[in-house]
């Protein structure tokens, strides 16, 4: 509920008002209590809606100009706190509670229709610093039951470190007494005793901190105290809790309250400001200039320092496009302020505005409580709005210059030829200088560099433009129109007029061409970028043009041969002719040359013929020669049997590899296929053949050549019949019928080359021999079979008498030819080895390691391998006799 007393006092209306707004909320509430240096939360509040609020206060003698009220009774409307002091404060809901910590406050009696708001905080320190805030508490009890029973009380319980059980910090100045009814008055009321004030301790009652508000026209309590500050030494970093309660005492008749003074609730309370930058476009920095220094204030210069937490933040790089700032910066003892300095380095990079925004935190949460954002830009900021400008030389038209920039800049213009002003930024008027002119524009700001920006005013000269003089050509010929302008260099446009029978009317040199005769006259009108125009022309006759045609385009023929060429031409007559290449022409410059070449090519002949007056006219022949085939046939044999074939191979130069040629044999008897290249050759009769080829290449050249086939009776042989021998036995073999033998293998034969070789084989073989007649042509193959008998018997002896006499004296293997003997031990009784060999040709002669042995039963071990590749093994026992 909104309430506003107007009160008019004598003939100037000095307005005086008292605006509450009651019903809040605990946030509400703190927020408008709470000032700098604290971060807050858990706000909590136990109060009758109507009996809190936030006021405002013009010319009012309370002492404070808004902030928030705790009242026992209703705080706004009739009969709320706003008004004339006759009027008494209403109690608009009876019965309320107490609080138990007033209660304990006041001797444990008991409270009514109390009022508390709490809350918790974290004061922004960084050493023992002091809590401050602002109050006045009034009451409807003043001043009839000053020093009575009806002690309206309250209080601001603090809780934390050094704080504990919880303090009350509502205390009159430079004392412990609570602040209350009985120890600030004007003295004992009528219906008080002061003894009742005294009891309160030393000095009370404390008049000097009443004010007496009977006749009052903004607060409707009829007394109040001066404003008074609540103090509290708090800790860095530690949490606190405060709770702020009012109620009634004895009974619910008369209502007090107490006025908290508006974000008065603070901690050495920190500001700050920035000064040194360019103050316009909402201010801003320039690297390399411009630093700016950042004062952290506190209100007063305490004894303490003070720590302010800071927080870098910004697109600007710490330590990179500023000196490096701390996070923290110190007030110290005694002193107001300190100072950090923002200088922007110039690093002469081209970069977008950049920002650095410091932040003051508070120093244990890092909850932002304030800040300050700087801009830095590369240089000083201005803008040339003048584009570059071009004029026609003689032109009389003007120009005009202009810049926008910050106007704490100074501004200087050069060439100042023709320029006004050369310190103005405004518009200026020239007249086109006589020639290109750049003009510059400088800004300049106390200590940073100068920028400057130009624009230039080009003078273009007129085109002076020269076409090629007036020519004639021939029809169908081509001419380009050759054309020079000065200046040569220029972002010229060009445009021919008429456009027809030229080929681009909007370049320098196009490209004229007619087939009809006449003359054309152009006009060329060059014009530069900014329309400074010159004009030339050009006219061109065209002439007759003759034409010539060769009666083909092309002919081909073998070497060797004559070619006349035929031409026809108009007018008819026409007498110089020119052929080109000259070679193997008889002469090249009449109409109708006669070509021969002995040589293969291919060769792109022209003739031109030329007019009297120049004009020229041609044509084109290709003469391609061919290459006259050469055929060989060559056929390694010329004999042939009559009961084989025989293939004739002919050698083709160039050779046929692409196929193209063609064959033709005769005659025809006894081939194959007489068109094909190599056909097969068969005869069924003794005699001697005549072959002819003629081959002819797909340009039609011909070779051909001759050759005579022999064919002759065959061979028929007969040989000796399958056998077998005994393993080294030989045989005779044999062989009739032919002229020449020829025996394979030729291992274990006599003689290969004879009808009747001896064979001596040592393994199963297939003798083949190759017969041939007398001329070497007719031929027949034999085959014979020669198989091998391994078998073979070693003899061992059963008994043996070595006494010398050159009988029997050994025992050894006997029959041992083809055999290898690999195995042959002789044991004793006791198994004792006597005698051991491989050679065939020993055996043992009865002795041991020199001794004789004695006569009696041996036993032996003899392996033999065989010439098959088998193996024999013979164990048993002989006798030794002497």
């Amino acid at each position: 509920m909104l309430v506003v007393l107007l009160v008019i006092a004598g003939p100037v209306k000095v307005l005086a008002q008292l605006v509450i707004t009651d019903n809040q909320t605990a946030v509400q509430l703190v927020s408008r209590f709470v000032g700098s240096g604290v971060t807050v939360y858990n706000e909590t509040l136990n109060c009758q809606g109507t009996h809190n609020g936030v006021f405002t206060a013009t010319n009012s003698n309370l002492g404070l100009s808004g902030g928030v009220i705790l009242c026992t009774g209703q705080v706004a409307g009739n009969g709320g706190l706003a008004g004339n002091a006759n009027v008494q404060v209403n109690q608009d809901a009876f019965g309320l509670p107490g609080d138990a910590d007033l209660n304990a406050i006041i001797g444990n009696n008991n409270t009514h229709d109390a009022c508390a708001l709490a809350f918790n905080f974290v004061p922004n320190i960084d050493t023992a610093t002091m809590l401050h805030f602002q109050y006045v508490f009034g009451s409807d009890e003043y001043p009839e039951y000053a020093c009575s029973g009806f002690n309206d009380v309250f209080a601001f319980m603090m809780t934390g470190p050094n704080f504990t059980p919880n303090q009350n910090i509502a205390l009159v100045p430079n004392t412990n007494i609570p602040v209350a009814i009985n120890s600030i008055n004007p003295g004992a009321g009528i219906f008080g005793n002061l003894a009742n004030c005294t009891a309160m301790g030393p000095g009370s009652p404390f008049t000097q901190y009443y004010v007496s508000n009977t006749n009052g026209t903004t607060v409707a309590l009829d007394g109040f105290t001066t404003v008074l500050d609540a103090q509290a030494l708090l800790q860095p970093c530690d949490t606190y809790h405060i709770k702020l309660a009012i109620a009634n005492v004895g009974d619910e008749a008369y209502q007090s309250a107490v006025f908290l003074k508006e974000n008065s609730f603070v901690i050495d309370t920190v500001s700050f400001s920035a000064s040194g930058f360019i103050p316009t476009n909402g201010g801003y920095l320039v690297e390399g200039c411009t630093p700016t220094d950042i004062v952290f204030s506190r209100d007063s210069a305490s004894a303490q320092r003070k720590k302010i937490c800071l927080e870098i933040a910004g697109t600007a790089t710490n330590g990179t496009d500023y000196p490096f700032i701390a996070d923290s910066v110190i007030i110290l003892p005694f002193t107001l302020s300190t100072t950090v300095t923002v200088a922007p380095i110039l690093d002469a990079l081209t970069e977008p505005v950049e920002t650095v925004i410091i932040r003051h935190v508070n120093c244990c949460s890092h909850a932002p409580l304030d800040s300050i954002v700087l801009h830095i830009q590369d240089s000083l900021e201005m803008q040339l709005l003048t584009p570059d400008t071009f004029f026609c030389a003689g032109s009389q038209q003007s120009t005009e210059l202009h810049v926008t920039g910050d106007t704490a800049y100074s501004y200087l213009w050069t060439p100042s030829t023709g320029v006004a002003d050369s310190t103005d930024t405004l518009t200026m008027t020239l007249p086109p200088p006589a020639q290109t002119t750049v003009y510059t524009v400088t800004a300049s700001y106390p200590g940073c560099p100068p920028v400057s920006r130009a624009t230039t005013v080009t003078i273009d000269p007129l085109p002076i433009v020269d076409v090629r003089p007036d020519t004639s050509i021939c029809a169908y010929d081509n001419l380009q129109f050759t054309t020079t302008i000065d200046p040569p260099q220029g972002n010229y446009t060009y445009t021919w007029t008429p456009t027809g029978f030229i080929d681009n009317a909007s370049i320098m040199q196009p490209t004229f061409h007619s087939d009809s005769l006449g003359i054309y006259a152009y006009v060329l009108t060059v014009a530069t970028p900014h329309n400074c125009i010159g004009i030339d022309s050009i006219k061109v006759h065209t002439l007759l043009v003759p034409t010539v045609d060769i009666s083909e385009s092309y002919v081909g023929f073998c070497t060797h041969s004559y070619y006349q060429l035929q031409t026809s031409f108009f007018p008819n007559n026409l007498t110089n002719f020119q052929w080109t290449p000259t070679t193997y022409l008889s002469d090249p410059t009449i109409k109708n040359p006669v070509y021969y070449s002995d040589d293969v090519n291919l060769t792109h002949y022209t003739v031109t013929v030329t007019t009297a007056n120049g004009c020229k006219a041609s044509d084109d022949i290709d003469i391609q020669t061919y290459t006259v085939p050469t055929a060989n046939i060559v056929t390694t044999d010329t004999t042939v049997c009559l009961t084989d074939s025989m293939r004739l191979y002919v050698d083709i130069q160039p050779a046929d590899s692409a196929g193209t040629y063609t064959y033709s044999w005769a005659p025809t008897n006894w081939l194959g296929n007489p068109f094909e290249r190599e056909p097969l050759f068969f005869s069924q009769l003794t005699a001697y053949n005549w072959l002819h080829i003629t081959v002819t290449s797909p340009e039609g050249c011909v070779a051909t050549d001759d050759a005579v086939i022999h064919t002759s009776a065959p061979v028929h042989i007969n040989v000796t019949p399958n056998t077998t021998i005994k393993y080294g036995n030989s045989i005779h073999l044999n062989a009739d019928g032919a002229y020449y033998y020829f025996w394979t293998p030729a291992q274990y034969l006599d003689n290969a080359s004879i009808k009747d070789p001896i064979a001596t084989p040592y393994e199963p073989t297939t003798y083949t021999v190759y017969a041939m007649a007398q001329e070497g042509i007719c031929r027949d193959t034999g085959v014979v079979f020669v198989d091998i008998d391994y078998g073979m018997t070693e003899f061992i002896p059963s008994a043996f008498t070595p006494n010398g006499d050159g009988k029997n004296d050994l025992f050894k293997v006997f029959n041992m030819k083809y055999q290898r003997l690999l195995e042959f031990r002789v044991y004793n009784r006791w198994g004792e080895k006597v005698f051991d060999t491989i050679d065939d040709t020993k055996g043992w002669d009865g002795t041991w390691n020199g001794a004789v042995c004695d006569a009696g039963v041996y036993n032996y071990i003899i392996r033999i391998a065989r010439p098959d590749g088998t193996q024999k093994l013979y164990t048993g026992d002989v006798t030794l006799l002497r």
